[in-house]
């Protein structure tokens, strides 16, 4: 959901292109990342998806996959950059 804090009101926005249970989101400049762990192939290896949008866009941007794990994923931006630790 898109918040629209001066009215309270809200608006649905676009899908990610893949189900993160625990999705942690992080804004850095005029764009908002997602971050987190999906459902992988049984028996592969998980990699933390990360996606972004910006102001404006209506679609998903796909990032480079992050480390590979499958615990719990926590992060931070700082300074212009995303930092995740992986509880493997």
């Amino acid at each position: 959901m898109v918040v629209w804090p001066a009215d309270g009101s809200m608006t649905r926005g676009p899908d990610l292109p893949a189900a993160i249970p625990a999705a942690l989101g992080f804004g850095v400049g005029e764009r908002l990342y997602v971050l987190g762990f999906s459902k992988g192939e049984k028996g592969k290896p998980n990699h933390i998806k990360l996606f972004s949008i910006g102001t404006g866009e209506d679609t998903w941007t796909t990032e480079p996959e992050g480390p590979e794990g499958g615990g719990s994923s926590y992060g931070t931006a700082v300074g212009g950059k995303l930092y995740t630790v992986v509880n493997n």
